[in-house]
C-alpha cells in the first residue's frame, strides 16, 4: 500500500487503509458487493431484510472522509448456501413483483376495489417467495 501526501491513514486519495483491509476480508461497499456476487438491488434488499447480509463495519472513504458502509455475509454458512444455490435464489427473486400503480385503475369504487385486491394478491405472493428464500438459508 502506497500512501500519498502527508496522510498515512489513506491509500491514495479515496480509501483508508482500514477500508482496504476490510475489502481484503470480503467486506465491500454496497455497489461493489452487488457486483461481486451478481445481486440485483431487489435481491440485495431481500437478503438484507432476512439478515443474510448486512453492514459489517464502516470506513472513511474519499478525500472528504465520507462514511461508507461495508457489507458482508452474516456468516460463512450463508455464503456457502449462496454459492451452492445461487441460481435457485435468483430465480425466486425474479418472481417478486412490484405493486401496481393506482393510476392504472379507473377512479371508481370498482377500480379501487380491484386495485386493493391486486395489491393484496401481489403482497401475499411476494411474502411467500421471500419465505422460500428464508427457508433456503434456514431463517
Amino acid at each position: 500500500m502506497t500512501t500519498f501526501g502527508g496522510n498515512k491513514g489513506y491509500v491514495g486519495y479515496s480509501m483508508s487503509k482500514r477500508a482496504v483491509n476490510a475489502r481484503n476480508e470480503g467486506k465491500l461497499p454496497k455497489t461493489d458487493f452487488k457486483k461481486e456476487y451478481g445481486i440485483t438491488g431487489k435481491l440485495f434488499n431481500i437478503l438484507e431484510d432476512i439478515g443474510v447480509i448486512g453492514v459489517q463495519e464502516w470506513h472513511h472513504t474519499s478525500m472528504y472522509g465520507n462514511r461508507t458502509d461495508f457489507y458482508g455475509w452474516n456468516d460463512e454458512e450463508d455464503l456457502g448456501i449462496w454459492n451452492e444455490r445461487v441460481k435457485e435464489i435468483k430465480s425466486l427473486a425474479r418472481k417478486i413483483k412490484s405493486l401496481p400503480k393506482m393510476s392504472d385503475y379507473p377512479i371508481t369504487r370498482e377500480g379501487m376495489d380491484l386495485y386493493t385486491i391486486d395489491c393484496d394478491k401481489i403482497t401475499s405472493d411476494n411474502k411467500s417467495i421471500i419465505n422460500s428464500i428464508k427457508t433456503i438459508f434456514g431463517y
